[in-house]
């Protein structure tokens, strides 16, 4: 049975903290659950170190400094052994079966690199970035001035990277872009993620590793029999 990583960065994330890890924990596949703390100012890290006194599996590293996500993934990926490495919101729940679900699709052969899954709001709706395609500068400036409203007439001249309105396939897809709300990487594949964009935040910078990994001939696969429920993150519309 193949090992997982879990690499998880904190940053006053209250009370979500530990429910994201109580979700990974009751996998038997998680080796490790690593959280990064970038200098949270409440009591999130306080209280997942109370939890992993006495439990080898979870191991907590502080920065002095907010490092943003991209450093703060690195010092994870560098405490990290397992086969699998799986980068979580702290305000995300996996829910039961979703990480057999992601490594079967990292199973499919060998080019696979990355998979994650459907992510949803807490009342059960699609979350807008869940499946996704690289913002291009075109894709974004379409998005930005409402124009993806014309792409069920005109979707080569009007594409939104927002896919989450298309129908649901039955398996696996490859797809441009993974969510770094909830993504799974071969251990292997890669040991330094790439730097964010300078003054990027959120979703851009999430979907940092992505162009390198297509650029390598890896394949980004969407496994969408796989949950995610971020109980804090919004839809962004």
């Amino acid at each position: 049975m193949a090992d997982i990583d879990v690499v998880i960065v904190n940053y006053n994330a209250g009370p979500f903290l530990l429910k994201a890890v109580d979700s990974v924990a009751q996998d038997s596949r998680v080796h490790r659950i690593i959280v990064v703390d970038n200098a949270s100012r409440d009591t999130s890290m306080r209280e997942f170190c109370a939890r992993a006194a006495g439990e080898p599996r979870m191991i907590p590293l502080q920065n002095d400094r907010n490092l943003g996500f991209a450093r703060a993934c690195n010092i994870g990926i560098k405490a990290a052994a397992g086969d699998y490495l799986l980068f979580l919101n702290p305000d995300g729940e996996v829910q039961p079966g979703a990480l057999e679900t992601m490594v079967s699709a990292m199973r499919i052969n060998d080019q696979v690199g990355m998979a994650g899954p459907l992510v949803l709001n807490p009342d059960g709706t699609e979350q807008a970035g869940s499946r996704r395609a690289v913002p291009t500068p075109w894709r974004t400036f379409v998005r930005a001035f409402g124009l993806s409203r014309y792409s069920n007439r005109y979707p080569k001249l009007f594409p939104d990277f927002h896919l989450q309105g298309e129908p649901l396939p039955d398996c696996p897809q490859e797809v441009e872009a993974i969510s770094g709300s909830c993504m799974m990487l071969k251990a292997r594949f890669p040991k330094k993620s790439t730097r964010s964009p300078a003054g990027c935040t959120g979703p851009m910078a999430s979907t940092s590793p992505m162009p390198r990994a297509n650029r390598s001939g890896i394949l980004n696969l969407q496994a969408l029999t796989g949950f995610l429920s971020a109980w804090r993150r919004r839809s962004i519309r």
